[in-house]
């Protein structure tokens, strides 16, 4: 089992997974391609989703993180709408990202800059405006090889490196577009994007043991260079930030190292809703959890507000989603279980329209937003508890999650299972738990074998979630294993609990500026048996970790309290 769902390294741009471009591209690009090839005609509207068109321009509300750089434009506005385009792919706000760049090709349809800006804050695999992004992909390439009367490019040298290495990025390799950014930065030492850009995909990340691994080293190294250079750039605060969102760093090396930076973002703009959620991450990651609770509170609202002053949907905004699951999250960590399951009950039960299904944000919905009220109450497990968690759990008449268009429902049928071993093992029925058990693992298979249909079609499954939840499958696998032999006495307590720590080694933490999957760490089933077994050494050391993993959550600090009063 531990070899299912094993998750590729995909290096991404700001912590969302890098796109994996289908064998063949939507009949509307295709045929919006052929007008600009065929007909020798273009229109920048052929670059703009029909939703975009109608908001009209964006507000600029960042100016003082967007980066210098060079813009070949006639038009000071384009150039402006490119500087806040790019700074806002930057934040992770990739949809008002592609509102200021098709701001800026309506201004200039020939700003190369902006082209390549655009493919970059479309990047996601499987997202719904992949149509556009490939026509201005296709737009951007032809400016590149476009030249004069006298046969010598018409935009400068560097524009078309960097548009060349966005190509590569999206067609090829992150590693190797990685690699050009890099030597874009080394030729143009003044234009900071390119090296951001080249540091940021050629990092290695973290390996199974939570080390970093070489390429991140060097990568954190190169980082902190740029800081020492330039200490008030904001950019290089972000692609720092993003690069030690992961560590494995205890508590207060995050608070000593990393927070400072994220309080001086939020401070500089505390009315940017994107730099207040990741504020939230940091302070989560330090053990303040109330206040990271206010900023994922203040985050939500100022997304929302913006929102509605732009009139913008819901649906393009995702990380207003993450807020409210990241906080869902948070006060569940504090121990104020109710006021988490009355946040994750609305957004369990929002409405998808059918034509957004295919938004990332949609897709977030529907495998996370609609099972979390299901994993907190099983992070939990109280009695009772996995009795309401199945009555949280989506229905099958919905549509949306069991229908042909989504793979979620697989993973809604795998989480019933799993409750249903539990209550079997509450019922002290240890055969039905066990042959529950096997038909989980059933269904663990079946999703993995589906991965293919996810990687290489069209359908609105979105492979990060995917792989989120079957990496939550394959630890609450093991956890159940270990439960189970725990109960039945069939194996000794300690090989039970090297099921529970095979749970744990799997347990990754949060990424991309998300909250686990898994209410609850491991660590604190492990310590609870240890606790059993009067082993309360072994359990102090099993909560001290999980306290780490989830800081100061509320079951591990009550863990290390009963070891104290042990101990007396």
């Amino acid at each position: 089992m531990n070899k299912l769902f094993a998750i590729p390294p995909l290096i991404s741009l700001l912590m969302t997974s890098l796109p994996l471009v289908a064998d063949e591209k939507p009949a509307n690009a295709v045929a919006a391609a052929d007008a600009i090839k065929v007909e020798g005609k273009f229109d920048a509207k052929f670059c703009i989703a029909p939703r975009v068109a109608k908001l009209g321009p964006p507000k600029f509300q960042l100016e003082a993180a967007v980066p210098s750089m060079m813009v070949a434009t006639n038009s000071e506005l384009a150039q402006k709408h490119v500087e806040h385009g790019f700074a806002l792919v930057s934040a992770q706000w990739d949809f008002e990202a592609y509102r200021h760049f098709a701001a800026a090709i309506q201004q200039d349809p020939e700003c190369l800059m902006a082209y390549a800006g655009m493919c970059l804050a479309l990047a996601r695999p499987f997202n719904e405006d992949l149509a556009y992004r490939n026509v201005a992909m296709e737009r951007m390439l032809d400016l590149v090889e476009a030249v004069d009367e006298l046969n010598e490019a018409v935009f400068p040298d560097y524009e078309c490196r960097f548009a060349t290495a966005v190509a590569t990025l999206l067609v090829d390799s992150p590693r190797k577009a990685g690699e050009m950014f890099y030597r874009i930065a080394d030729f143009y030492p003044n234009e900071s994007l390119a090296r951001l850009f080249g540091i940021f995909l050629l990092r290695g990340g973290y390996d199974e043991f939570g080390d970093a691994r070489p390429t991140q080293v060097a990568a954190i190294k190169d980082m902190k260079a740029l800081m020492e250079k330039n200490p008030n750039d904001l950019m290089i605060i972000e692609y720092y930030l993003a690069l030690v969102a992961e560590s494995p760093a205890s508590m207060a090396e995050f608070e000593k190292q990393y927070l400072p930076y994220a309080r001086k973002l939020a401070e500089i703009n505390p009315e940017f809703a994107p730099w207040q959620h990741l504020l939230g991450h940091f302070l989560w990651r330090s053990g303040k959890l109330a206040e990271a609770d206010k900023a994922f509170a203040n985050s939500s609202r100022l997304f929302k507000e913006y929102r509605k002053a732009q009139g913008v949907s819901f649906f393009d905004c995702q990380t207003e989603l993450k807020s409210y699951l990241y906080r869902s999250s948070c006060l569940y960590d504090m121990g104020k279980f109710d006021l988490a399951i009355k946040l994750a009950s609305p957004i369990s039960k929002l409405n998808i329209s059918e034509d957004r299904l295919a938004s990332a944000t949609a897709q977030m919905v529907l495998w996370d937003a609609r099972t979390l009220p299901a994993r907190m109450y099983i992070g939990r497990g109280q009695p009772g508890d996995y009795q309401k968690a199945l009555e949280t759990l989506p229905k099958k008449g919905d549509k949306q999650i069991f229908g042909e268009k989504s793979l979620a429902g697989g993973y809604v049928e795998a989480l019933a299972y799993y409750c249903g071993a539990h209550k079997a093992l509450a019922a002290k029925d240890y055969p039905a738990a066990k042959g529950i058990h096997q038909a989980f693992r059933g269904m663990i298979s079946k999703i993995a074998s589906m991965e293919q249909s996810v990687r290489f079609t069209n359908n609105f499954s979105s492979l990060s979630e995917f792989h989120r939840a079957g990496s939550t499958l394959a630890v609450l696998d093991m956890c159940l294993a270990g439960q189970i032999a725990l109960e039945a006495n069939d194996d000794s307590k300690l090989a039970a609990i090297n099921w529970l720590r095979s749970a744990a080694d799997r347990q990754a933490r949060p990424s991309m500026m998300m909250p686990s999957s898994i209410s609850t760490p491991m660590e604190n089933l492990i310590g609870e048996a240890y606790l059993e077994l009067g082993e309360v050494e072994k359990a102090r050391d099993a909560f001290a970790k999980a306290i780490e993993l989830y800081p100061n959550n509320y079951r591990s600090a009550a863990g290390l309290k009963q070891c104290e009063d042990q101990d007396k």
